[in-house]
């Protein structure tokens, strides 16, 4: 009955580490290695669940995607809201 017990107790230890690993694999599998960044595999788990939100509570749905990865200064700037700067012309080009 003793031995029962004790195998009954380490199959539990062992269930839950299985569900805490589980739990990091799925972290891991929606960022990038590298940057922590949302990948693809997030996008196709959040898309359809901002779709619904915003059926629901109407408003507007922000979403951005680019083709190809933009240049680190590139994504700095637009996340700051400003235009890039055009050749032949710097912020002050356009100065009256």
């Amino acid at each position: 009955m003793v031995l029962f017990l004790l195998v009954v107790l380490r199959m539990a230890g062992l269930v839950a580490k299985v569900q805490d690993q589980a739990t990091q694999l799925a972290a891991l599998a929606h960022n990038d290695g590298l940057t922590g960044v949302p990948n693809r595999r997030a996008w196709e788990l959040e898309l359809p669940r901002e779709m619904a939100r915003v059926g629901r509570y109407g408003g507007r749905l922000h979403a951005a995607t680019a083709p190809w990865p933009l240049p680190p200064r590139r994504v700095a700037t637009r996340h700051a809201g400003h235009q890039p700067d055009r050749a032949g012309g710097g912020p002050t080009a356009n100065a009256h």
